[in-house]
């Protein structure tokens, strides 16, 4: 679920590249941080978090690019 009612009332909404579907491994949490577990091309693009309330709205997006990081430690 990308969407939810914070406890002060306002409605935090994550999205990506758009859509509120967010791909498997991404999940929106009640405390409004997005959480990204495990390895998939489909988790890279631009999500926004939108939070709307009786005081106004915000919205800011950020960019995530996954990368294959190097499993050979020595």
């Amino acid at each position: 679920m990308s969407e939810f009612q914070g406890a002060t009332g306002a409605t935090v909404t994550w999205t990506k590249d758009g859509s509120t579907f967010l791909p498997e491994g991404v999940t929106a949490r009640e405390d409004g941080s997005l959480r990204i577990e495990g390895r998939s091309n489909q988790i890279d693009g631009q999500y926004t978090l939108d939070v709307v309330s009786a005081y106004g709205r915000a919205s800011t997006p950020i960019f995530i690019r996954w990368k294959q990081g190097n499993s050979d430690f020595k």
